[in-house]
């Protein structure tokens, strides 16, 4: 994947693009800053669809950044509109054929697993083995950093939001985990 970003913006998108530069460099502490992009991208991901939040201010973000916090919350206060484990296309209805708006895709447990993980590359930058002849571990922890970025592409997109459902009139259709995901990393792509 390549940084397609033409200016350097501080969205998910943005951060993601700047994961993959890192992971494309051969720089012995890019794994740190990939893993430290990656935070920021998944970080932002929860953040952009706390927007959608009644409850959302200033102070409610300071409090409920961290991303498992700010999904409960959200499924909380959600719950009676939407079900935050589908996958869901918003339209509005015109005279001629559906406007399509954007898509909201679930984060799985599995992701926020692998966002936890991401410590050990942030906290211990003294046990990377930076400057040794074999760079074994540096590739290996790459291809892992990489599968997960490549699983956060849907979810960067800008045409996912849980915004959308503060629109007047909208409306909005369950679809496939896959069909969105697959719609979203188009998006990217673009």
């Amino acid at each position: 994947m390549k940084f397609l970003q033409k200016q350097i913006k501080l969205d998910a998108h943005g951060f993601l693009g700047r994961a993959f530069f890192w992971l494309d460099s051969e720089i012995d502490v890019g794994i740190f800053y990939a893993a430290l992009e990656l935070r920021f991208t998944f970080e932002k991901i929860l953040i952009k669809h706390g927007f959608a939040s009644a409850n959302y201010t200033k102070p409610f973000e300071k409090l409920r950044w961290q991303p498992k916090e700010l999904s409960r919350e959200l499924n909380k206060e959600f719950a009676h509109k939407i079900n935050l484990e589908k996958a869901f296309k918003f339209f509005i209805q015109s005279q001629v054929q559906p406007v399509v708006l954007g898509y909201y895709l679930p984060i799985s447990q599995d992701l926020f697993s692998e966002y936890g993980k991401l410590d050990g590359f942030l906290h211990a930058q003294w046990a990377i083995p930076i400057g040794r002849p074999n760079n074994a571990w540096q590739k290996e922890k790459a291809r892992t950093l990489r599968a997960f970025a490549e699983k956060l592409i849907p979810h960067a997109s800008p045409e996912n939001s849980l915004d959308f459902l503060n629109i007047p009139e909208i409306k909005m259709e369950e679809i496939a985990i896959i069909d969105a995901q697959n719609i979203l990393t188009t998006y990217w792509k673009e």
